[in-house]
């Protein structure tokens, strides 16, 4: 891989951790107690039945969101020590070349296309 098109991923990683982190904020802290782990708050509308329901719903589908979220910045943040230690754009698991097409469409890719098909879908 070239070291401009590197450069251009290492750049758009930094942009989506960020953006990642940014909004897990808005509705999660992170935990004090694990690295890279965010704790959804609940939220507080009131003490009326309805916006109690609500929310239960809105905590339920932030806690789902929580762990995609959580998943993708890990992520992200492999594929930056990756790009430290020069390992970016080599599948984990059989030690080929990512293509740069695979990278460009998802920079923090860390399988090739074949690997990541036998291993199943990520989030």
């Amino acid at each position: 891989m070239n070291q401009e098109l590197q450069d251009g991923l290492k750049k758009k990683l930094h942009e989506e951790k960020e953006s990642l982190e940014r909004e897990l904020a808005t509705f999660a802290d992170k935990d004090k107690n694990v690295a890279g782990d965010f704790d959804t708050r609940f939220p507080d509308y009131g003490d009326e039945e309805e916006q109690n329901a609500a929310e239960v719903a809105d905590y339920a589908k932030n806690l789902d969101l929580e762990a995609k979220m959580e998943v993708k910045l890990l992520n992200v943040k492999k594929a930056l020590k990756r790009i430290a230690i020069g390992k970016y754009g080599v599948c984990e698991s059989c030690d080929k070349e990512i293509s740069p097409e695979r990278l460009k469409a998802l920079p923090s890719a860390g399988e090739c296309l074949e690997c990541q098909e036998k291993s199943g879908p990520s989030v």
